[in-house]
């Protein structure tokens, strides 16, 4: 799952709503995190054990009114940016 950012809580936390992180570690998917042209990667088991509420407030989604949920808070640290050499070194593993 893909979830695009536009600012983070107290510059550091990005913000994930329980019904999207409850369905990623159902599907034992991760979830990929985008901020101003980084990414995170959260599996699975970083959505359960990294997970921070600050807030226990329930929202009510302005998409659908009947939709409430809470927000789940993740401390945004980018995935280390791969290099040309390694795309390439791993491209060479799939191809061989």
């Amino acid at each position: 799952m893909k979830v695009k950012v536009k600012k983070l809580y107290q510059g550091k936390y990005v913000d994930l709503r329980d019904y999207q992180v409850k369905k990623a570690i159902k599907k034992r998917e991760p979830i990929v995190v985008f901020y101003q042209g980084k990414k995170m990667t959260l599996t699975p088991e970083a959505l359960k054990e990294r997970k921070l509420e600050f807030n226990k407030r329930q929202f009510v989604s302005k998409v659908n009114p009947n939709q409430k949920y809470t927000l789940y808070s993740y401390l945004f640290i980018p995935d280390k940016e791969e290099t040309e050499e390694e795309k390439l070194k791993e491209l060479s593993k799939l191809v061989l």
